[in-house]
């Protein structure tokens, strides 16, 4: 009995280590900048930049790393946003 309980907790000590480095990494891979727009996004593998990819098969959006070949779904289908200032004097 007492040593299915160490067991429990050795599990739930390692499920609460998994939980905490995917917020880290999800928080490390993902940039957000002031508009709300994503940013540059970095691959969880190896950290090289990730690129978007269309996903034609289910018509997603996709971001994809050249170098490990890793993907991830968008979170948001914004790749570029166009903003005009205009100045008058």
């Amino acid at each position: 009995m007492e040593k299915m309980e160490e067991e429990d907790e050795e599990y739930d000590a390692i499920f609460q280590d998994d939980k905490e480095e995917e917020e880290e990494e999800e928080a490390r891979t993902t940039y957000v900048d002031s508009t709300g727009a994503v940013g540059l996004q970095f691959c969880s593998e190896c950290n090289n930049m990730l690129y978007p990819k269309e996903d034609k098969a289910n018509k997603r959006l996709l971001y994809a790393c050249r170098n490990c070949l890793n993907e991830q779904p968008a979170e948001n289908s914004c790749i570029y946003r166009n903003r005009l200032v205009k100045d008058t004097e």
